[in-house]
């Protein structure tokens, strides 16, 4: 459940109009896109069971 949360909460910010830095500061507003995005995607993986991601890492 953490991990769909931590998924969802990356999708929610990739398309919300509120950043950390602005994307209208061209460069510096996709850069936070680019790290927290990711970042977020990666603690989902990090917070799945074990089992799960052995079981993934097969596919």
């Amino acid at each position: 459940m953490r991990s769909k949360a931590l998924l969802l909460a990356g999708l929610v910010y990739l398309v919300s109009p509120v950043d950390l830095i602005p994307d209208f500061i061209v460069g510096a507003g996709w850069i936070d896109d680019l790290v927290i995005v990711p970042l977020l995607g990666w603690f989902s993986w990090r917070v799945l069971p074990p089992v799960v991601q052995d079981d993934m890492k097969k596919d």
